[in-house]
């Protein structure tokens, strides 16, 4: 993606790629990007390289890598006529997930937007 990776993971074919690059790719194809040979889904999150970007970043001044990284919620679906007849939640309700609780990855330049990353690998 030719973007710093956030979510690094290895792929069954020993190479590392931004999660959800290879996921996007994964989706269509059940072939290596990188060698063109059959490859499983199976991603394994790659802890030392992840470690390395931090490292990387904190020397440049830039924003440190969270401690977990979260990918950006998909789009709502559309409402449906069975959303309209299910009750509203109670205003004062309060809904804690892992996700909620995890800080937010870093806003910058550095990092494309998870489609664009995806599309850029659809075309290398």
């Amino acid at each position: 993606t030719l973007s710093m990776m956030a979510d690094p993971v290895v792929a069954d074919d020993g190479h590392s790629y931004e999660r959800s690059a290879i996921q996007h790719w994964l989706r269509t194809r059940s072939t290596s990007p990188q060698t063109r040979e059959a490859m499983g889904p199976r991603l394994v999150p790659n802890h030392a390289l992840r470690n390395q970007i931090g490292a990387w970043r904190v020397q440049r001044g830039l924003a440190p890598m969270p401690d977990r990284y979260v990918p950006p919620a998909p789009a709502p679906a559309p409402a449906t006529d069975a959303d309209a007849e299910a009750p509203a939640p109670a205003a004062d309700a309060k809904i804690k997930t892992e996700e909620a609780e995890a800080p937010a990855p870093a806003a910058n330049g550095d990092a494309m937007e998870t489609d664009e990353k995806a599309d850029k690998m659809d075309e290398s």
